[in-house]
């Protein structure tokens, strides 16, 4: 950890507590709304998310004994899927969507949250340390059970493709608009070792980011007219890939965060 391990945990707490304050500060945002994304985050966080699917898996890598497929999914549904669930379903907090859509969301919320921790799982044994910006074979290392342990790597391979297929299945279903977004998503997770290929083409240039320079701030983004957003978003997938392809770090939850 280049900081430290101190100082990652409270990085960590403070960008938790600062999406929060984005929510709360959020002009466009109805009251109604600030307060569900905010309940919807923190239940996808807390005791019954993330928080809870973490001490599962430290639980996991402390276990002598092997375990079942189904209880691996749990932890993984919990640690990885909540929030990646989370994320799909505050983009509807504005609308007006009818039940079964909603319930189409968090499924393929549930699906590609699943298929990401199974493609990181094989990535773990397969994929380059540079490109991942951490070690490989880190769960074997751990003596973590992960899918890789438990069914191999072309039946993770597989699950994880027919996870995918699902997803895609499921929002080709429904009448909704930018559909090809939620698709493009899901196959950036099902082709995650491909898009890390474009590390190999990295410049050691630091990229002109004459936008992203006057930000100091997240409420500095609104100042920007919509053409110049999408100029901001390219300079930031540049500044991502340059930044990560120096020091190591994840790109996908990075360029994740810029499509959305």
């Amino acid at each position: 950890i280049k900081f430290g391990e101190a100082n990652a945990v409270l990085t960590g707490d403070a960008l938790q507590a600062l999406s929060y304050e984005i929510i709360c500060e959020d002009k466009d945002l109805s009251n109604t709304s600030k307060v569900n994304a905010v309940k919807s985050l923190s239940k996808a966080c807390g005791k019954k998310g993330m928080v809870l699917g973490q001490q599962l898996d430290l639980e996991n890598e402390q276990n002598s004994e092997s375990i079942e497929l189904r209880d691996l999914e749990y932890i993984n549904s919990l640690k990885t899927g909540k929030l990646i669930e989370c994320s799909v379903l505050l983009g509807s907090l504005e609308n007006l969507l009818d039940i079964s859509l909603k319930d189409g969301l968090r499924e393929y919320g549930k699906k590609i949250g699943l298929a990401f921790q199974i493609i990181d799982d094989i990535l773990d044994v397969l994929g380059d340390k540079n490109k991942l910006g951490k070690e490989v074979n880190s769960d074997k290392k751990n003596k973590k059970i992960t899918y890789i342990e438990l069914i191999g790597v072309d039946a993770s391979k597989e699950k994880a493709s027919d996870l995918i297929k699902s997803a895609i299945s499921i929002i080709n279903s429904f009448d909704v608009d930018n559909k090809e977004n939620l698709i493009g998503i899901a196959n950036y997770i099902i082709n995650r070792d491909k898009w890390m290929k474009i590390f190999k083409k990295i410049p050691n240039k630091k990229p002109s980011t004459p936008l992203l320079d006057k930000i100091e701030f997240p409420k500095d983004i609104k100042k920007f007219s919509n053409s110049e957003l999408e100029i901001l978003a390219n300079e930031l997938r540049e500044f991502l890939l340059y930044s990560v392809g120096q020091s190591g770090g994840h790109l996908g939850a990075g360029l994740g965060v810029i499509e959305l």
